[in-house]
């Protein structure tokens, strides 16, 4: 028969493998019963202020049940004396129903009637995890009456401490994750560079951007110029995750580039095509007219009064009064903020011509 600790380390193995935030809780949920028995157990967190929340079960109950379950929790947690006693003393460590409510008082609430009586669940057992402020992250175990002895609430919390670690690694990677879908999303892709400025992973995405603004994404390419125009001095290289700001490159069609270093590498480039809006999207989005768009949008590309005028074959006094009523519409002061607003309101799959197709559309 494995020994305690021998049974503790396989939980901590297997809870290890977690690859997300739902796979790390159901892997703890049926960690936890195997090494304390009982009817269930959960991962909750809570954000009491809000009333919301989010459980895992394990055994798993049905979606009927759970959204019922589910919304008694949310309308009553603040009747679990765990929870109060989480929230009013700031503890953290293993503490059950018996050690925060020995009169009982607990099971004459709603919560304790609707919830937890109609499962035979007479005792309980939680620890918590770190979260954000606000928020409670908690594993529970639930028995039907049997009280939890002291070598398993030792177990416990020696169990406590090891998850408290796994639990950020995991946490951090999704948060990674997110991050990392947020940005594909408004249009960066990822390539990986050694300290050369040498590509050592890439993909399709970032292939064709560089390759229609003349530079070779592909992994095994030298960056070379555009290396030395973002990676800044090498003395500065030992910079943890520093962002540099964005620059953009010219060549053929441009791009955005921003360099994320590590101090042993490789380094994260992220890149992507600039947003081009179009006259319609900035008519339908900001209601200017046609004319104070095209306006608009060659401001947006860097353009004096003076450039704007002669390209659309206008008087400078024009071009003037049009910026005066874009200013008027947007309720804003400055060039700088208009190109913010414009950016703002357009989405960004919604853009797609360059700068010369987007002026030459005919004016109202």
């Amino acid at each position: 028969m494995a020994s305690r600790d021998d049974r503790l380390l396989e939980s901590l193995r297997i809870i290890g493998e977690a690859e997300d935030i739902n796979d790390f809780a159901l892997r703890c949920c049926r960690e936890l019963l195997r090494l304390v028995p009982g009817i269930n157990a959960t991962y909750v967190e809570t954000n009491p202020a809000a009333r919301r929340s989010f459980t895992v079960v394990y055994p798993p109950i049905e979606p009927e049940a759970y959204a019922r379950y589910g919304e008694v929790f949310r309308q009553r947690m603040h009747e679990n004396p765990i929870l109060r006693y989480y929230e009013t003393t700031g503890e953290s460590g293993v503490t059950s129903w018996s050690d925060v409510d020995p009169a009982g008082e607990f099971f004459r609430t709603t919560l304790y009637r609707e919830l937890y009586a109609p499962r035979g669940i007479r005792s309980q057992v939680a620890f918590l995890l770190p979260a954000p402020p606000g928020i409670r992250v908690a594993l529970v175990i639930n028995r039907a009456g049997t009280e939890f002895s002291a070598e398993e609430r030792t177990l416990l919390a020696e169990l406590r401490q090891h998850l408290v670690n796994l639990y950020r690694l995991v946490s951090h990677a999704e948060a990674d994750r997110r991050r990392d879908a947020a940005l594909a999303d408004d249009g960066w892709s990822v390539v990986l560079v050694d300290d050369s400025g040498t590509v050592l992973e890439s993909n399709d995405v970032a292939v064709a951007i560089g390759r229609a603004a003349g530079v070779d994404l592909s992994v095994g390419a030298r960056l070379e110029s555009l290396w030395s125009a973002i990676s800044g001095p090498r003395g500065d290289r030992w910079a943890l995750a520093r962002p540099t700001a964005a620059v953009r490159v010219s060549g053929g069609v441009p791009f955005e580039a921003r360099l994320v270093r590590s101090p042993v590498g490789p380094h994260v480039l992220w890149i992507r095509q600039p947003r081009r809006l179009t006259v319609r999207d900035v008519v339908e989005a900001l209601g200017l007219t046609t004319r104070q768009a095209q306006v608009a949008l060659l401001l947006v590309d860097g353009y004096t009064n003076a450039a704007i005028a002669r390209r659309l074959n206008l008087a400078e006094s024009t071009v003037r009064r049009h910026m005066e009523a874009i200013f008027d519409r947007l309720g804003v002061r400055s060039r700088a903020a208009v190109v913010g607003r414009l950016h703002a309101a357009v989405p960004q799959q919604r853009a797609g011509r360059t700068a010369d197709e987007r002026a030459d559309q005919p004016a109202d």
